[in-house]
């Protein structure tokens, strides 16, 4: 569990904030990964394989910043990644799923 402590009168006070599995970075992207392709992982082999039956592998990141970012409108955003043809294609069960990009604004990415 993750906590904020604050300072009330003469001691402390704890606030749970939010139940974290710690899983590790890559919970979000997996859960995608199963809802996009249906498939499931095989810890003997390490290999993921699609509903299909066919290999797939994933590359992900939870902190990816750049201050210059912080001017990107989402929008404009998932328009470039699909006019560079990486976006997410069903039918091929490949490319580019984007995540959080409401946090552009914030800090230039998601961490």
């Amino acid at each position: 569990m993750d906590f904020a402590t604050v300072r009330e009168g003469s001691g402390w006070a704890s606030y749970a904030v939010e139940i974290n599995l710690r899983k590790g970075g890559t919970t979000h992207p997996f859960g995608t990964a199963q809802q996009l392709l249906r498939g499931r992982y095989d810890a003997e082999t390490g290999t993921y394989r699609d509903g299909r039956g066919e290999r797939r592998f994933y590359v992900s990141t939870d902190n990816m910043l750049d201050p210059r970012w912080r001017t990107l409108d989402p929008r404009d955003v998932i328009g470039r990644v699909n006019r560079a043809g990486l976006g997410w294609d069903p039918a091929r069960r490949t490319g580019v799923v984007l995540h959080m990009l409401e946090s552009l604004a914030v800090d230039g990415g998601s961490a």
